[in-house]
């Protein structure tokens, strides 16, 4: 449910690879709050035991949001977030990430935003975003 919303939104991108969907990107507008059982819904898949970087990022993410409020920055069509990026495994080391990320920041100018934020947790996705 959560990867057919994100695929229909004008935000988020997803990826084939010859008709198979290959990875998605999930983007949204910063001054967007995320619905409180998305979060949940997130949570609960959560194989890995990532929930404490789900506190952590919260956090940083409350501190945030209260800086650019400050600066004047937190106005809807500024900031785009990108929330999550996944890749197929079949699929990862190919430069699709990257790729996801590049068109992300097309998309977010293209629709006039000046700014493009993403938290990383891995060594993989953080060289993605590093540009």
């Amino acid at each position: 449910h959560i990867l057919k919303q994100a695929v229909d939104d004008q935000l988020s991108l997803s990826l084939k690879v010859r008709d198979v969907f290959a990875g998605i990107a999930i983007n949204n507008d910063y001054t967007f709050k995320e619905d409180p059982k998305f979060i949940s819904d997130l949570k609960k898949k959560d194989y890995f035991g990532f929930d404490f970087i789900f506190e952590i990022e919260h956090d940083l993410h409350v501190i945030w949001r209260h800086k650019m409020r400050d600066k004047g920055l937190l106005e809807p069509g500024n900031i785009m977030r990108m929330l999550m990026v996944g890749i197929d495994p079949y699929y990862s080391h190919l430069g699709f990430a990257t790729y996801l990320v590049d068109k992300t920041v097309e998309r977010a100018a293209g629709l006039g935003y000046k700014y493009v934020v993403a938290g990383t947790t891995n060594d993989h996705m953080r060289h993605a975003t590093e540009k």
